[in-house]
């Protein structure tokens, strides 16, 4: 069997290994920014290639801190094809972004030979790569898209640039070579902007592998370096075409912080890549600086720069030598690969993600360039050294399998990752717990949601000031499932806390709506108003303010016990104007279970009964359909809601242990 035939077999058994330990992502759902990304963004369903290339990545949301504008266009333009194809079924985006990381990997394995591993060393490190946890995050996560085109097209690049420890001949093609690199690079660019590291890795490689004398050095790598500078133009003139227009934030630390903010985030990327089983969506907190992982990234930082010096040194004492060899040449381009790719993720320049310190996904590239690193710096090793350290490799992949999977599983539900997410994330990040709770409101959980909410504003509360911004946005949210609850007065007592200490129009409108519920109309009509005073452009105050006279006459008609009694349909109506859900769903149950209720009414009742988690109820109401003559149609719409709704259910109860864990913190 020839090389290139056992190469291409050991490729074949990677990709199906892979492809079997991610396979439950054709299951997965959309989880935390994939809706704002996906469902809800209007380039993805309708979307032409020239608004896609002429606009950032994602609106920028005027109510956060940190509001940083990014340009991912080739990240855009898959979704939208993945929309051409499937809809808005998430298994079809899952999917897609397990063939890019297969793709990533494939090219990870054929670059690693490109730079002078062997191929068993290719095909271990790629192995290693592939399957480690902490890129789960990125492959079955729909978000995390950008990283892994990024990252496959930063690979590629490398693997096609010519000019790596040149002998003096010009490699054969090496012109066609060095364009299709750039266009690579700039792909990589459009996906995703950490893939400028692949343009520091082949600059970095192209000086090293370059011979004569310094002068000749840097005009012969110069010269070749030009290939990249158009496709790098392109991609800063579009760039610039679409964001000029928004504004971009991002939330100064000051230096002091920002220099131990750094060393924490090198702190934890070097704790994370040392410990790959515990993947996690968010690490750290920005607002608390971790004094022991300070030192680690300190300590990193030394023995980095102790390396670096006696590299040098070596270098400088070898003065018969004109150039690097080849070894030395492609371990450093992976080296940069890494590196860069990882300055650019420690808050070196500014970043935001969602206030941690580290991210698992951000680690895709940088392990990607270790990984190319040490496959060729292998060859450094004895024949028996290398077959040891390629045994224990495989094994390491081995035991990636088993955590990789169950993690990939995370994402097959939404409830289930967000309290993966809230189990993992800092002790003082709430921003995972918040999520959960409003997940569960979305269950019809709404007592268990409030006591998760109610967990989280106490941990805010007790950070001072920094967290004050969110702990009066977690009382918001309380605030919210209090009115859900009907508990109309611990509601109204938390948004008095919240208005007092920031006056503001929203607020006015929930105090509004708030009267709204204990039909105090009038009150309902001050706060209304004192909203729309502060905020002209509030349509619910105005639209609110509009239909308030006629749910005034409707609640004076429906005064009476006799009256709500003689016209259900009509009170369980005014309940759900007036905002009173949970007395509102018994209202419509009475209506549904009712035979002389119109069928378009009782189905339209069981719906509603069904969405707040009242099961038990719309099951009466579902089999009581046998009885009347309805639209089949919408008898099994009704029992595709109560199956899903069931299934919601039944996974609540599957996590209710570490439901009522994470409520009682």
């Amino acid at each position: 069997m020839t090389g290139r035939a056992r190469l291409a077999l050991l490729l074949i058994a990677l990709l199906a290994i892979v492809a079997v330990v991610y396979a439950p992502v054709k299951r997965g759902v959309f989880v935390l920014g994939d809706r704002s990304l996906v469902e809800a963004n209007p380039l993805v369903e309708h979307g032409t290639p020239a608004q896609i290339f002429t606009r950032p990545y994602a609106p920028v949301n005027p109510l956060t801190e940190s509001r940083p504008v990014y340009y991912r266009p080739l990240t855009m333009l898959s979704l939208r094809a993945d929309y051409e194809i499937g809809g808005l079924e998430p298994g079809s985006y899952h999917v897609t972004n397990l063939l890019l990381h297969l793709c990533a990997t494939i090219a990870l394995l054929l670059t690693a030979r490109r730079l002078g591993a062997s191929p068993a060393a290719a095909t271990v490190a790629a192995s290693v790569w592939a399957l480690v946890p902490r890129s789960t995050e990125c492959v079955a996560w729909v978000s995390g898209r950008a990283d892994v085109l990024a990252a496959t097209f930063a690979i590629a690049a490398i693997g096609l640039w010519p000019w790596y420890g040149e002998t003096g001949t010009q490699p054969r093609g090496a012109r066609a070579r060095a364009t299709l690199a750039g266009f690579a690079v700039m792909c990589g660019l459009l996906a995703k902007e950490v893939a400028v590291a692949a343009a520091f890795a082949i600059a970095v490689g192209t000086v090293a592998g370059t011979r004569g004398s310094s002068r000749e050095r840097a005009r012969a790598a110069g010269a070749k370096l030009l290939h990249l500078a158009v496709p790098l133009a392109i991609y800063a003139g579009l760039r610039w075409s679409a964001t000029r227009r928004s504004s971009s934030h991002i939330a100064p630390l000051g230096t002091t912080t920002r220099a131990q903010t750094f060393l924490e985030a090198v702190g934890r990327y070097v704790e994370m890549t040392l410990d790959p089983f515990h993947p996690a969506t968010t690490i750290g907190l920005a607002s608390e600086l971790d004094t022991k992982r300070m030192v680690l990234g300190g300590l990193a930082l030394a023995g980095g720069a102790a390396l670096a010096a006696r590299a040098v040194g070596r270098r400088r004492a070898a003065k018969g030598s004109p150039a690097y060899d080849a070894t030395e040449v492609h371990v450093a381009v992976g080296s940069a690969l890494g590196l860069v790719a990882l300055a650019l993720v420690v808050h070196v320049v500014p970043i935001v993600v969602v206030s941690a310190v580290a991210a698992d996904r951000l680690l895709y590239l940088p392990l990607a360039g270790a990984a190319l690193a040490l496959a060729v710096a292998s060859a450094r090793l004895a024949p028996r050294h290398r077959r040891l350290a390629g045994g224990a490799a495989l094994a390491l992949a081995a035991t990636f399998v088993p955590v990789t999977r169950a993690r990939v599983r995370d994402y097959t539900d939404d409830l289930q990752f967000r309290v993966a997410a809230a189990e993992h994330a800092h002790p003082h990040n709430t921003s995972s717990k918040r999520a959960l709770g409003l997940a569960l409101v979305a269950r019809g959980e709404v007592a268990l949601a409030c006591r998760m909410q109610a967990s989280a504003s106490r941990m805010l509360a007790g950070r001072g000031a920094p967290a004050r911004p969110l702990y009066l946005h977690s009382l918001e949210t309380l605030a919210a499932c209090d009115e859900v609850l009907g508990d109309f007065g611990a509601a109204g007592q938390l948004y008095a806390e919240v208005l007092a200490a920031r006056p503001d129009a929203r607020i006015h409108l929930e105090i509004g709506f708030l009267f709204l519920h204990a039909f105090a109309f009038d009150d309902a009509d001050a706060s209304l108003r004192r909203a729309l005073a502060l905020d002209v452009s509030l349509a619910p105050a105005r639209d609110t303010l509009a239909v308030i006279p006629a749910l005034r006459r409707e609640a004076a008609r429906l005064g009476t016990e006799e009256a709500r009694r003689a016209d259900r349909i009509g009170w369980a109506r005014l309940l759900t104007d007036v905002g009173r859900v949970r007395e509102a769903t018994q209202a419509w149950l009475e209506c549904a279970l009712d035979p002389a209720t119109p069928d378009d009414v009782a189905f339209a009742a069981t719906e509603l009964v069904i969405q707040n988690g009242e099961l038990e109820a719309a099951r009466r109401v579902v089999a009581s359909y046998a009885t009347r003559k309805t639209d089949n149609g919408r008898h099994m719409r009704a029992n595709i809601l109560l199956a899903a709704r069931t299934k919601d259910r039944a996974t609540v109860e599957a996590l209710r242990d570490r439901l009522e864990a994470l409520a009682a913190q």
